[in-house]
């Protein structure tokens, strides 16, 4: 391969400047940033040369957009807390519009072409255009989930940031006028857990039990539970700043007072059969299109926790994790179990107490119907069946590190001649954990330990590209064939790579980078079919 070495000077000569405001100047330039490795042949990119570094960005893949927030950084490297949000049209390669914003007061939330920039300052919303970034309309609402397909964004006054009332006013506003459309308030005595999208027209609510809304006709079913437990009078200072920084962050949080601990609650599980859900007091079977009880089971108070339910044909399942939050800190409390249910009765099959205390669940998998439980210093493998508890076994955190996870299926290893191989199919007969001194140990079914490999060596898989796919290691990005083999080379790490149409876009420091994906798997096929003649041929 040649490789060019190009002064400063000339490097400013052959850039050339592709969009300008009178704030704002984006360069491009043409640059290889790594090579095919069968032919050595350079692949190469379009760069886009922003003043500053990208601190955040949103890539919208249907109008071929993105928006940047630029954000310098400090000698210390703390992040300064002035900005400018720039508005980049790809297709045309043209700057938009760019925007001054402060990091203490401004936020942006971006879905789609709908762009919400918040003033905490001025307790305002607006929605920005995407032709100029003028203001289309502005309301004094903080609007934090936006829905692009019903056109709704779902937010609440600035006070109920600031304010620890048991309730809220939760309001859906019409993102093409501003106005409000529906409200409802709920109460959040133990905070809000989650909202998220139940279907595609039902939002759900998890707070102090369930809660949803119909978009299309704007219909409410509410199932009330206790999901905490006030215990607690010494975290005020502690979640105070807790909130502090939300509004500094953006993450704003609708916590509950500062005395109570929360999210005594399970995930919302769901199914043609209905939803299942876990509080602090009982597990229950409900109705998801009116919310109705259709069974209800008490729970041990003084054994519920954070937990998990998930179902088989006739079973709901529940895994108590022995701990919950206090503000967003997670703490001991409750006693870990797992439970059975019948799943059109409610009555409990078995109900497996785990006798070891300050020592939460912290992942779980289900394998050869059987569930096996992580903890810090030890696994155990439990049956579905009858919840019988088969094997346990203890691992020397001094030696090992303590456990974390469970690898998932994104995780690759190098088995010899630039092939991969899928780590958790690779030897389907053992289990792999991550641990907190980057080891990933293995152990077979018995729960013995058999080896470990170091984190460093393993491939983490990012995206597909048709039928190709990128894996990084390091600092270093590869993009593998069907037959899973290293057949391209990156430099660098692409940094959130999003595949747009047939390009790959990626963002590094202060450059977004373009590649064409489309070349790139006319070469990729091309390597791969001279290959397979080859062998053929054998």
């Amino acid at each position: 391969m040649k490789k060019t070495l190009i002064t400063t000077a000339l490097l400013l000569a052959a850039i050339t400047a592709v969009a300008q405001t009178s704030e704002m100047t984006v360069f491009t330039n043409e640059r290889p940033i790594g090579r095919i490795i069968e032919t050595q042949e350079e692949i190469i990119a379009k760069q886009y040369m922003f003043p500053e570094r990208i601190y955040h960005s949103y890539v919208d893949t249907i109008a071929k957009t993105i928006t940047v927030q630029l954000r310098k950084q400090k000698n210390n490297k703390k992040w300064n807390n002035k900005g400018v949000i720039i508005f980049y049209d790809l297709s045309n390669e043209k700057v938009n519009w760019s925007k001054k914003i402060s990091y203490q007061k401004n936020t942006i939330n971006q879905s789609g072409s709908t762009i919400i920039l918040t003033d905490i300052g001025k307790d305002k919303s607006y929605l920005l255009g995407a032709e100029n970034g003028k203001s289309l309309w502005e309301i004094n609402r903080y609007i934090n989930i936006i829905d692009t397909i019903a056109n709704i964004g779902i937010g609440y006054e600035f006070e109920a940031i600031k304010r620890y009332n048991d309730v809220f006013m939760l309001e859906w506003i019409d993102l093409k006028t501003g106005k409000t459309l529906w409200k409802k308030e709920f109460n959040k005595e133990y905070g809000v857990n989650e909202i998220f999208k139940l279907n595609d027209y039902v939002w759900m609510i998890v707070a102090d039990g369930l809660h949803t809304l119909n978009v299309h006709s704007g219909n409410f079913w509410s199932y009330n539970a206790v999901t905490g437990k006030k215990k607690y009078g010494r975290m005020i200072a502690a979640n105070a700043a807790g909130i502090a920084l939300g509004l500094f962050s953006g993450t704003y949080l609708l916590t509950a007072g500062h005395d109570l601990v929360r999210n005594v609650a399970s995930n919302v599980c769901s199914d043609n059969t209905g939803i299942y859900f876990a509080s602090k007091e009982r597990i229950a079977r409900i109705n998801e299109d009116n919310g109705t009880i259709i069974w209800s089971c008490p729970l041990q108070e003084d054994l519920t926790s954070k937990s998990f339910l998930f179902t088989d044909n006739n079973h709901v399942f529940m895994v108590n994790c022995g701990y919950a939050f206090m503000g967003n800190r997670l703490i001991d409390y409750g006693t870990p179990f797992f439970a059975a249910y019948d799943k059109e009765t409610g009555e409990q099959i078995f109900f497996s107490t785990i006798n070891i205390t300050k020592n939460p669940i912290l992942n779980f998998k289900i394998k050869d119907n059987n569930l096996l439980l992580l903890f810090k210093d030890r696994f155990m493998k439990y049956s579905l069946s009858d919840g019988a508890k088969i094997i346990e076994k203890t691992i020397d955190n001094n030696e090992f590190g303590e456990l974390r996870g469970f690898v998932g299926n994104s995780v690759y290893i190098d088995i010899g001649n630039s092939y991969l191989a899928n780590l958790i199919f690779s030897d389907v007969s053992k289990n792999f954990i991550f641990t907190t001194n980057n080891r990933v140990l293995i152990f077979d079914d018995e729960l013995n330990y058999v080896g470990d490999i170091r984190a460093e060596q393993l491939y983490i898989a990012r995206l597909r590209i048709g039928d190709y796919l990128l894996v990084m290691q390091n600092n270093k990005t590869f993009i593998l064939d069907t037959d899973n083999k290293k057949v391209m080379e990156i430099d660098t790490i692409l940094n959130n790579p999003v595949l747009i149409g047939d390009k790959l876009y990626s963002i590094r420091e202060s450059s977004f980078f373009e590649i064409d994906a489309a070349n790139l798997i006319e070469q990729l096929q091309s390597i791969q079919n001279r290959r397979r003649d080859v062998m053929a041929n054998f």
